[in-house]
């Protein structure tokens, strides 16, 4: 396949993701190996009350605050041991400084 070919089937393939992504009701991000926001769905940004635009970009634990970040970052489990984590309950602290409570956090590696 040619170089020109690849690139659009790589655009294509990000804009599919990014429809998939904005049309489901939980909130999702993803981090890179820097541990910076790479992406923020609308649902996201309803829960944290956060926009998209201030977090991209951001490391995780600034925009979230959560006791995991304290503790045992699910991401980091994640990216250390290559598998899927599924959390039975964390929080984080919302753009109005509240707590916010959320149940099922799970946590996918990209293969």
């Amino acid at each position: 396949m040619d170089m020109n070919k690849k690139n659009k089937l790589s655009k294509f393939n990000q804009h599919a993701t990014e429809i998939i992504l904005e049309s489901i009701s939980d909130g999702v991000f993803t981090v890179d190996h820097n541990w910076k926001i790479m992406s923020f769905n609308r649902a996201a940004e309803e829960i944290t009350g956060i926009a998209r635009e201030e977090a991209i970009g951001k490391h995780c634990w600034d925009m979230f605050r959560s006791n995991m970040c304290e503790g045992e970052c699910a991401l980091k489990k994640t990216m250390k041991e290559g598998k899927s984590f599924v959390s039975t309950s964390t929080y984080i602290i919302n753009s109005e400084k509240k707590a916010y409570s959320h149940y099922g956090v799970h946590v996918f590696v990209k293969r």
